[in-house]
């Protein structure tokens, strides 16, 4: 049940929608076949096989149709965002610049077509630890929105949250984090703090204090989270993930009687089957003995004990080990700080004996 790990929430959308276009009877066939063959792929969320047609037609559009029309722009911006499914972003952003230009010579600087165009270059211009091109992309794209919506606005909070979002997701760095604070105030003052919308943004604040070890400030953030979210509905992903999240932010606070009920939300919502691994929501990593990590020693031990009824792991003991026998302190005492969700009957949560894992100890130079 490894739900700390699985952080996508349902709302958000890395690529954009594909313009549609399609050559009348009088153009010619091989476009009108390469149009169908794309759209068919395309229908079918085949985006490997879609790029050859994209690709066909991007370099044919303009023996077709004038270089300065709109169907020339949209297969442009079409291919730029088939290229960038198919993760070949540097070819990508070099299109989408392309489609950008175009749109612009059509609509002007400031057009709200622009918007998707803006949004879907900013992606393929995204890099690890590198947000500042993304980010002059999605700001622009704000600017226009906030003309034509304005600022306080749902369309403008929305487009600010996706925004901020993939600029944390796609450099892990909290240059969007600006974004989300924006979208969740506009979102708190508009819906109010139990909309999904609003749960959405608190969740992405809470993970992102969260990455910085800011506990304190991640617990307000998560807390409203899991009151903005529905447990039984599309966000079932999302809250148990709040509530992992929480488990961990107080353990790290050492406020692990304040982790126990979050614990027993996740056992109650998602009970975990017999035949799952059964995994810690909390763990840390053992404590490397001093005169073994010397040695260059490596090893593991294999640890048995029973999972109660709040969570805590209670009457650990070594059932076995490779390496060395200095290394069962250790385990033992990692193992003694995991946190699980409790396993439920009839609706009540009981110990759950016999639970096993392993802890390894690995010397790398």
């Amino acid at each position: 049940m490894q739900l700390a790990t699985v952080l996508s929430l349902a709302i958000i959308s890395l690529a954009s929608p594909i313009w549609g276009l399609a050559a009348d009877d009088a153009e010619p066939s091989e476009f009108n076949r390469d149009w169908a063959e794309y759209s068919r792929y395309l229908e079918a969320e085949d985006y490997a096989a879609a790029l050859a047609p994209s690709r066909r037609l991007y370099e044919s559009v303009e023996d077709v149709f004038p270089a300065n029309s709109m169907e020339v722009a949209a297969v442009t911006f079409n291919y730029g965002t088939i290229l960038y499914r198919n993760e070949k972003k540097r070819e990508a952003a070099k299109i989408l610049k392309s489609a950008v230009r175009r749109f612009e010579a059509l609509y002007g600087d400031s057009a709200e077509e622009l918007v998707t165009i803006l949004i879907t270059y900013g992606d393929a211009l995204s890099g690890y630890d590198k947000a500042g091109p993304q980010l002059a992309q999605y700001k622009r794209a704000l600017k226009i929105r906030k003309q034509i919506s304005g600022d306080d606005s749902l369309e403008y909070a929305s487009l600010a949250l996706s925004s901020g979002i993939k600029v944390y997701e796609h450099t892990q760095t909290t240059r969007g984090n600006a974004l989300i604070k924006t979208a969740y105030n506009i979102y708190l003052d508009r819906v109010g703090n139990t909309d999904s919308r609003t749960g959405v943004a608190a969740f992405y604040l809470g993970k992102i204090e969260m990455s910085r070890r800011r506990y304190r400030a991640a617990e307000k953030h998560l807390l409203n989270a899991v009151q903005a979210l529905d447990p039984s509905g599309p966000y079932q992903t999302s809250y148990l993930t709040a509530q992992a999240f929480l488990v961990n932010t107080y353990e790290n606070l050492n406020r692990s009687k304040d982790a126990t009920k979050h614990c027993l939300e996740i056992g109650r919502i998602k009970p975990a089957e017999q035949d799952q691994d059964y995994l810690p929501i909390f763990r840390k990593a053992p404590d490397y003995p001093a005169p073994l990590l010397i040695a260059g020693q490596s090893g593991h031990v294999d640890v048995e004990f029973t999972v109660d009824s709040f969570g805590f792991v209670k009457s650990p003991q070594v059932v076995d080990w490779e390496g060395s026998k200095g290394f069962d302190k250790a385990a033992l005492k990692a193992v003694s700080g995991f946190r699980y969700a409790p396993r439920f009957e009839g609706g009540e949560p009981v110990a759950t004996d016999g639970v096993m894992t392993r802890i390894t100890f690995r010397f790398e130079d």
